[in-house]
C-alpha cells in the first residue's frame, strides 16, 4: 500500500504509519486492477442514481424542500464512475496524547469538504479529499461524549471535561461546545453547572433539528445549536430523568421514573425547542436496557439483560407499538455500547423497513456466504423482500440508508462498499480498496466509528493509546477515497 499522502510540511497532529510507508504500491495496484475488472462489467453504462429523499424513500414536498442549516439530513450517495479506491491516510496518535496514555476520542464527522476527529483535548479537521490538515479546535479537556449527527450547515456538538484530567478522580464533564465542521470555528461554549462532577460514562449529547440536547446523571437540557441559547432544562427534582437521547430528524428521550430497582421506563418524543412531550411509549417491565436506534422511524433496541439487544420495538407517530422484531437469540446482530448514547451498529432503517445482518457463520467456510442482510417490515415485524447474501469469509454489515438503498461494507484482503437495492436484490459496488493485514482491526464496522460520506470511507477509534516510547503505535484513522 502506498505511503499516506496529503501531509505537507506543517506537523500533523496525527502521525503517518511507518508500516504504511513501506507497503508496495505495485502490489496494491495489481490487486485493485484484478478485482476492479471483475465488477466493471456490472457497472458499465450505469449513470448517477437519482435516489428519492434522504429519509428513506419519501418523495413528498417536505422531503424535497431544501434543508435549513440546522436540519439533520442524510447524504444520498451516487454511483462513482469507477469503484477503484485508494488509501488517502493511515494515521497513528500524535503528540496530543502522552506516551503510555489512553485517551477517550469519541466522535468523528464528515461533510463533503472536511473530515474531523478528536485527538486528546483537540478536534482536528482534515480535507476529505487529500487529508491535509485544515484547522485545529482546542478543547478544555478530553471529549466525554459526542453527537453522531451533523446538520446541513455542518454543525455538531460535544461534551468535554471542564479542564484536562478532571474526568478521573475529579470527574467533571460539564462543558458543552458546538462547532462548525467545515471551518473548525467554535460556535459557543456553555458551562453546565448542574453537570459538574458527572462521569464520562453517564453523560450524552445529540443534535436534532437545530438543537443540541445533553443529558447527565441528574438532569438534561437543550440549547440552540447556532447561538447556545438555553431552550429548556430538567433537573433531579423531577420524578423522571432523561437518561438517553436519540437525535437526528426527531428527538426521542429514554426516561426513567422512580427509585433505582423499582424504576419504570418510557420512551418519549420531544419537541426539540420546547421540550414538550409529543407522545409516550411505556417500556414493558423486565426490560433492563433501552437504546434509541432511530428517531424516524422510531426504533428502540430492547434487552432483558445487560448487553445483547434481543428485540427491536418499532413505534408509530402516535407513540403506539407498530411492531416487535425478534432477533431470535442472536441470529440477527445489533451491537451496542452499553455506556454510550447512540452507539449501536449493524443495522439501517428506512420509514417502512429495517435491515439487519445475520450472525457470521463458520469463518473457515470458503464455499458459503459468511452471512446475509435481511429486511424486516416495520408494520408486521416480519422478514420481507429479498435478502442480500455476502461472500464466503466476507460478512456484510449495513452502515446506513442512502435514499431507498442500503449502504453496506464487507472486507477480507480488500474492503468493499456496496449499495443494496431492496426492490431488485441487486448489489452495486461503490468502492473497492486495498486493506493490509494490520488494518483489519480498525476496519471492523462493529468496533470502529465508520462513516461513508460523499464517496469517501472513514474508520477511526473512539479511544487512542499512545504506546511507550520506542514501541509502534496502531493505526487510529484510515481514510479511503477514489483512486487518483
Amino acid at each position: 500500500m502506498s505511503a499516506p499522502r496529503g501531509f505537507g510540511p506543517a506537523p500533523s497532529p496525527f502521525t503517518q504509519s511507518a508500516i504504511g510507508r513501506q507497503r508496495s504500491s505495485k502490489r496494491r495496484s495489481a490487486l485493485i486492477l484484478v478485482l476492479t475488472l471483475a465488477v466493471l462489467a456490472a457497472l458499465a453504462g450505469a449513470g448517477w442514481f437519482l435516489w428519492p429523499g434522504a429519509d428513506g424513500g419519501r418523495t413528498d414536498a417536505k422531503a424535497a424542500a431544501a434543508p435549513k442549516p440546522g436540519d439533520v439530513v442524510s447524504t444520498v450517495e451516487r454511483t462513482p464512475k469507477t469503484p477503484e479506491g485508494d488509501q488517502i491516510a493511515d494515521m497513528v496518535p500524535g503528540d496530543e496524547i502522552p506516551p503510555g496514555v489512553t485517551a477517550r476520542t469519541p466522535g468523528s464527522w464528515a461533510t463533503d469538504k472536511v473530515y474531523a476527529k478528536s485527538d486528546g483535548a483537540s478536534v482536528f479537521g482534515f480535507s476529505a479529499h487529500d487529508a491535509k490538515k485544515k484547522w485545529t479546535l482546542k478543547l478544555p479537556g478530553e471529549i466525554c461524549a459526542a453527537s453522531r449527527h451533523v446538520t446541513a450547515g455542518g454543525m455538531t456538538a460535544v461534551l468535554t471535561e471542564e479542564k484536562r484530567g478532571t474526568a478521573g478522580p475529579e470527574e467533571s464533564c460539564s462543558e458543552l461546545i458546538a462547532f462548525d465542521i467545515d471551518t473548525g470555528k467554535q460556535l459557543w461554549r456553555n458551562h453546565l453547572k448542574d453537570a459538574e462532577g458527572s462521569s464520562p460514562f453517564l453523560v450524552g449529547v445529540t443534535v436534532s433539528q437545530g438543537v443540541a440536547a445533553v443529558t447527565w446523571t441528574e438532569g438534561s437540557s437543550a440549547y440552540d445549536l447556532a447561538s447556545g441559547k438555553l431552550h429548556w432544562t430538567k433537573n433531579a427534582t423531577s420524578t423522571c430523568r432523561d437518561t438517553e437521547f436519540g437525535g437526528g430528524v426527531d428527538l426521542v428521550a429514554i426516561a426513567r421514573c422512580g427509585e433505582p430497582g423499582q424504576e419504570s421506563v418510557k420512551a418519549q418524543k420531544l419537541d426539540p425547542v420546547t421540550g414538550k412531550v409529543l407522545w409516550t411509549y411505556r417500556i414493558s417491565p423486565g426490560i433492563k436496557t433501552v437504546k434509541v436506534l432511530s428517531t424516524q422511524p422510531t426504533l428502540l433496541g430492547l434487552s432483558a439483560g445487560e448487553d445483547l439487544t434481543t428485540d427491536v420495538a418499532a413505534v408509530d407517530d402516535e407513540g403506539k407499538l407498530r411492531s416487535l422484531i425478534r432477533l431470535e437469540g442472536g441470529r440477527y446482530v445489533i451491537e451496542c455500547d452499553e455506556l454510550a448514547m447512540e452507539q449501536c451498529r449493524g443495522y439501517a432503517a428506512s420509514r417502512d423497513r429495517m435491515y439487519i445482518a445475520t450472525k457470521e457463520g463458520d469463518l473457515l467456510d470458503e464455499k458459503n456466504p459468511a452471512n446475509e442482510i435481511v429486511g424486516f417490515d416495520l408494520d408486521s415485524g416480519k422478514r420481507t423482500g429479498k435478502s442480500f447474501p455476502s461472500r464466503p469469509l466476507q460478512p456484510l454489515v449495513p452502515l446506513k440508508m442512502s435514499g431507498d438503498k442500503v449502504i453496506a461494507y464487507r472486507s477480507l484482503r480488500t474492503g468493499v462498499v456496496v449499495s443494496l437495492d431492496p426492490a431488485t436484490g441487486k448489489q452495486d459496488v461503490l468502492m473497492i480498496h486495498p486493506l493490509g493485514d494490520d488494518e483489519t482491526r480498525l476496519a471492523d464496522p462493529y468496533r470502529s466509528e465508520v462513516l461513508y460520506e460523499h464517496g469517501r470511507l472513514f474508520f477511526s477509534d473512539s479511544t487512542m493509546e499512545q504506546p511507550p516510547k520506542g514501541e509502534d503505535a496502531d493505526s487510529v484513522i484510515l481514510i479511503y477515497g477514489p483512486a487518483l
